[in-house]
């Protein structure tokens, strides 16, 4: 088994990454649309993002 390089890795954590939080804003969005389909009170989306970069 070859394993990718540290670059090659690091390239696939930050895709990996890119797209999970795509995936959570996609069902973030889907639940409020839901949401206002069942005539909810829907609040403003909050966004929060966190970071351990310093």
């Amino acid at each position: 088994m070859v394993l990718p390089s540290a670059e090659g890795l690091e390239k696939i954590l930050r895709y990996e990454t890119k797209l999970e939080r795509q995936i959570f804003r996609a069902v973030a969005q889907l639940e409020r649309v839901q949401r206002m389909r069942r005539g909810e009170a829907i609040p403003a989306p909050l966004s929060v993002e966190v970071s351990d970069r310093g």
